[in-house]
């Protein structure tokens, strides 16, 4: 979902990320480029390839199954994160050191290490894309799931190790321009401020760390709070529709940007915004739901690669995006290949403070009812952008807080957790979009991601 500025300062720039991935802003409004190449002599990534390389999750391990979620605006954070476009290249360019079996994934992130998780597979292609690099060496992973950074100190010549899951294998690699004893230094600051702060920060375990016998459902790996702080204090989110805080000609500048006189503009009997010029039409509901369809007779497009198919994705929701100005971090969420013989489908989702924001539309058509799942999803070819569903919000922290039970003995799922095939799990927010009346607030709530995709979202208990 869009995220709306607020000009009370209630929320943060969007553009932390892109800082740390070293994107190129313009000098007026910071507005974030949207060419696609990267800038060799600054070493940063386009905008679109920072959206694609923005991790869900980076986490830190002590080598002694305590686990830390590294929060987004610190510093090793930003090191890591900045880094990525030289690992990716090392990935991509080196020889492997060595492959090892899937299974061995969950043993190896117990080492004393950093932890770089993405929602969706990279694949090979658009990691070539992202740092603009297009030999690659023979035995490159095809993909990259997750990557464990271990600077190994005990190794001959202080080297940095990059694990990369691939799929059904794990391929190590020695990173050649990292500063090993820098690195460790910055991994040890970090976890001993994470471990000191007991009383704000929660200290993880992977399943297989504390008996996944028991949940032979769970991927080994899926983290979890079971001793330690019991309880945590939660902010309470607030969101509403940019209908009820904007003006038509504001509302008519973030959708429609410098084409904003090229459009006639309509409100139906449903009191929603209609945009239409020659090739494009916009609807914007009350509620906060953006539909746009591409309307040209040029139809059908060729498909075209998935690579430049993202690439137009990502920067027509860029392109709005930096009009919005939010304090979100926008992460690619999935890739659909199969859906159509004409467009790709990539979904789009946002993190705010740390936390996932998960929400649920539900959108009438005929006699049917469509489901979406994700802040923005987009049908793109490679030639263009075809359609896009977006739910816009102002969404921000409020001042309210709660203690919320952390532990994950506490998840009451109404069916046991040990017959449960989970994924990942979260705290997040979710957003019912179908219920909203007005401006609202919710409490976090635990996200169990099952092995099918489904996320189901059940409360937490006050602490």
């Amino acid at each position: 979902m869009g995220i709306l500025w607020n000009n009370d300062g209630r929320s943060s720039p969007f553009y932390f990320a892109a800082g740390l991935l070293g994107l190129r802003t313009e000098a007026s409004g910071g507005r974030a480029g949207l060419d696609a190449e990267a800038d060799p002599a600054g070493g940063g990534l386009s905008a679109a390839a920072a959206v694609l390389l923005n991790p869900f999750r980076i986490t830190v391990c002590d080598g002694d199954e305590a686990h830390f979620l590294l929060p987004r605006k610190s510093d090793l954070f930003a090191e890591v994160v900045g880094d990525s476009r030289r690992y990716c290249e090392e990935i991509l360019s080196q020889k492997p050191v060595r492959e090892l079996d899937a299974s061995e994934w969950a043993g190896l992130a117990m080492r004393r290490s950093i932890l770089v998780e993405f929602k969706v597979p990279v694949r090979q292609d658009m990691l070539k894309w992202a740092i603009n690099l297009y030999s690659t060496a023979s035995n490159a992973p095809q993909q990259m799931d997750k990557l464990l950074i271990v600077p190994d100190g005990s190794a001959a010549g202080q080297v940095v190790s990059l694990y990369v899951l691939a799929g059904g294998k794990i391929v190590q690699f020695h990173s050649a321009s990292a500063d090993c004893a820098r690195m460790r230094g910055q991994l040890d600051a970090s976890l001993k401020a994470l471990s000191a702060d007991g009383q704000n920060v929660a200290s993880y375990k992977m399943i297989s760390e504390f008996g996944g016998s028991r949940f032979p459902g769970f991927r080994s790996d899926v983290f979890c709070v079971v001793d330690g702080q019991k309880t945590n204090i939660y902010r309470k989110l607030k969101y509403s529709a940019p209908t009820d805080v904007r003006d038509k000609s504001e509302l008519e500048n973030i959708i429609l940007g410098n084409d904003v006189y090229s459009y006639s503009r309509s409100l139906d009997f449903s009191d929603t915004l209609v945009f239409k010029n020659i090739t494009s039409l916009y609807r914007l509901g009350k509620d906060g739901f953006m539909d746009y369809s591409y309307t040209s007779a040029a139809q059908p497009f060729e498909k075209g690669s998935l690579v430049g198919a993202l690439r137009n994705a990502i920067e027509y929701v860029l392109n709005i995006e930096t009009r919005l100005l939010g304090g979100a971090e926008l992460y690619l969420s999935g890739v659909y290949e199969g859906e159509s013989d004409s467009a790709y489908r990539f979904t789009f989702d946002y993190i705010l403070d740390d936390y996932p924001i998960y929400f649920q539309y539900l959108q009438k058509q005929g006699d049917s009812t469509l489901v979406y799942q994700n802040a923005i999803s987009v049908a793109a070819s490679e030639s263009r952008t075809l359609s896009c569903k977006w739910a816009l919000v102002d969404l921000f922290f409020g001042t309210d807080v709660k203690r919320l039970q952390t532990y994950f003995q506490t998840i009451d799922s109404g069916e046991s957790l040990t017959d449960m095939s989970v994924s990942d799990i979260s705290i997040a927010y979710y957003i019912d979009m179908n219920s909203y009346t007005g401006s609202s607030s919710l409490w976090p709530v635990w996200a169990l991601e099952m092995d099918n995709g489904e996320i189901q979202m059940i409360p937490m208990r006050d602490g």
